[in-house]
């Protein structure tokens, strides 16, 4: 290997280097995002698990929990009902107070 290709290489291998010190050191600035209100609420009575995954910290498998407890015990009547349902607790409850509700008839109007 010649001078000129050293000094080429480690030239190249300093450049990736110092981009990667850079990077590490100055993370790439990103907006903050500002909560927006919503509009939808979803139906704990009604929800599939697909819809019920849609919820911040509720998964597949808490949304299977939530429509296998409403099959045994009937429809859910507020927020402290999903209380008896396993790995739902107060930090779950709190985060997706705002877009649930709880309707215990089959007809609703909107």
């Amino acid at each position: 290997m010649s001078a000129l290709q050293r000094i080429g290489t480690l030239l190249i291998i300093t450049l990736f280097a110092v981009t990667f010190v850079c990077l590490m050191t100055h993370p790439i600035a990103t907006e903050k995002l500002t909560p927006r209100s919503t509009n939808f609420q979803i139906d704990m009575n009604t929800a599939d698990v697909p819809t019920l995954s849609l919820l911040s910290g509720i998964s597949a498998t808490i949304g299977q929990y939530i429509v296998e407890h409403r099959e045994k015990h009937g429809p859910l009547r507020s927020l402290q009902d999903l209380d008896n349902i396993r790995f739902i607790g107060p930090t779950t409850m709190k985060k997706i107070a705002p877009y649930i509700i709880f309707r215990l008839g089959t007809a609703h109007h909107d």
